[in-house]
């Protein structure tokens, strides 16, 4: 389900108008043409809610334009974002709002989705009678990420590829590779994703899960992340966390980082997170070092690549 679309129910289930602003495109101008196109509505006793895509898009004049309005109750705001809105938003139009976050479906409920787009005659794929596995569906929902709108689209794409078999298709499981194609990662070099990954890869070696910092490492770098902030970020462990406990861990760093400007790759600054994990501390574990903690509200799309939101203690020295 898109936003817009969430939106469009909410406004025909509670009996509004709708209307749709995009950030990216609206200024101070259409923000009061919507205004007075509401305050007309109103006089008829219809009242508006007001869909704004990407509002964190807007600068701080185009919200203070906004806040008014959403404070005399002219207008029902729905702002979406992909951004952390306690950063993006000013805090006056925000504390006027409720901040909802929408999580990513899980492998179950994608499935459902694409087995009724299959069976609907009408606006899916129903009158093909295509025959589809579980197997093949379930593999479509991990390729999908928790996103319905791209788990549709990767169905439409690898339905393209049905083999006839008497009055029906069947999907077979040869064709799902070149459905899919490449997988493009969700990353945002600007946003906390970036941030929450290097994050990710602190707290996994500070709880000794080397295994975790590889694939976090590996899941920065597919993303397009840019491998001497790994580096930086294993220098700062080997400075601040292992410290005169193990002197050879920042030179190690260093080494490593050297290499990485020289080769321009990460391999050879890949292998750190080991040595750092199994690292003694320099002083016994205090409550805030002995937990390692994954943010919340960011999980992975893969549930392999899950990590758990606390991790083990390490043993004091």
């Amino acid at each position: 389900m898109g936003k817009t679309t969430l939106a469009d129910i909410l406004a025909t289930e509670s009996g509004s108008r709708l209307e749709r602003l995009s950030a990216v495109m609206a200024g101070v101008k259409d923000i009061r043409e919507a205004a007075s196109r509401a305050e007309v509505a109103r006089g008829q006793g219809q009242p508006t809610l007001m869909f704004l895509d990407e509002i964190h898009r807007l600068n701080k004049s185009q919200q203070d334009a906004l806040l008014p309005h959403v404070e005399s109750g002219l207008l029902t705001l729905i702002g979406a974002t992909t951004e952390n809105p306690s950063f993006e938003v000013n805090s006056a139009l925000l504390s006027r709002a409720r901040v909802h976050v929408l999580k990513p479906l899980d492998e179950d409920e994608l499935v459902t989705v694409m087995r009724q787009a299959l069976g609907d005659s009408e606006r899916g794929l129903g009158s093909r009678r295509i025959a589809v596995d579980d197997e093949i569906l379930a593999m479509l929902a991990r390729a999908a990420a928790g996103d319905a709108r791209r788990a549709l689209g990767l169905l439409e794409t690898a339905c393209d590829f049905t083999v006839a078999e008497g009055d029906h298709e069947r999907l077979p499981r040869e064709a799902l590779e070149a459905a899919m194609g490449h997988q493009a990662s969700a990353f945002d070099k600007q946003g906390d994703y970036y941030y929450d990954l290097l994050s990710a890869i602190h707290k996994s070696i500070r709880s000794s899960r080397q295994d975790a910092a590889l694939l976090y490492i590996a899941r920065f770098i597919q993303g397009g992340g840019d491998p001497l902030d790994v580096v930086r970020r294993l220098a700062a462990i080997a400075s601040e966390d292992v410290g005169n406990a193990d002197p050879r861990a920042l030179p190690l760093v260093m080494t490593a980082w050297d290499a990485t400007c020289a080769w321009e790759t990460m391999r050879a600054s890949a292998p750190l997170p080991m040595p750092l994990s199994i690292s003694p501390w320099p002083q016994r574990a205090t409550p805030s070092t002995r937990h390692g903690i994954v943010p919340s509200h960011w999980w992975p799309p893969n549930p392999a690549w899950r990590f758990p939101t606390t991790c083990a203690t390490r043993r004091p020295v």
